[in-house]
């Protein structure tokens, strides 16, 4: 019975050690699948977003077709920076018709870009009454340049019926 208390005592000292050997690996490994483990919850995620963005490409590439010709159309609306070299006498001749005296000045320019257009900043001084005005300035908007009026001073003078107008503006291009 000795021999067979023995190999008792041997098999449980071998799976006693094979346990304590099973759970210090189980502590060293278990960090390390849960850094795995968060690693690939991080994959998943970019996958997902990646296989989204990845369906939406059709969609966004059919779009950028049907907006082509209307960005095209866009570009042909805004006149190239060489026209306008005539603004200014377009804007001689609104105020011809309105019957005004204005003082046209440049302020500054920022050059166009890929993402948006080009424009000069300019300055108008006038003196009229104050429908007239109103009138010079809706011709203005309405021209085929397209201004965009940033400011408007008007003052009204003592005698009469007349205003000072200075107007701060831009007129945009391609």
């Amino acid at each position: 019975m000795d021999i067979f208390k023995k190999q008792l005592l041997i098999q449980a000292g071998i799976a006693f050690g094979v346990l304590v050997v099973l759970v210090f690996a189980i502590q060293f490994i278990a960090p390390q699948l849960d850094k795995a483990a968060a690693k690939i919850l991080v994959q998943k995620s970019d996958l997902d977003f990646l296989s989204r963005a990845t369906n939406l490409l059709p969609q966004l590439k059919s779009d950028l077709e049907k907006s082509q010709p209307l960005t095209d159309e866009l570009n042909r609306v805004l006149p190239p920076r060489a026209q306008l070299a005539s603004f200014d006498k377009e804007l001689a001749d609104l105020a011809k018709k309105a019957k005004i005296g204005v003082n046209f000045s440049l302020v500054g320019e920022t050059p166009a870009t890929d993402e948006a257009p080009g424009f000069t900043q300019f300055l108008i001084t006038s003196e009229a009454g104050y429908g007239v005005l109103v009138k010079f300035l809706k011709e203005i908007e309405q021209s085929r340049f397209f201004v965009k009026i940033n400011s408007l001073n008007m003052t009204r003078k003592s005698s009469g019926d007349k205003y000072n107008i200075v107007a701060n503006a831009q007129v945009f291009y391609q």
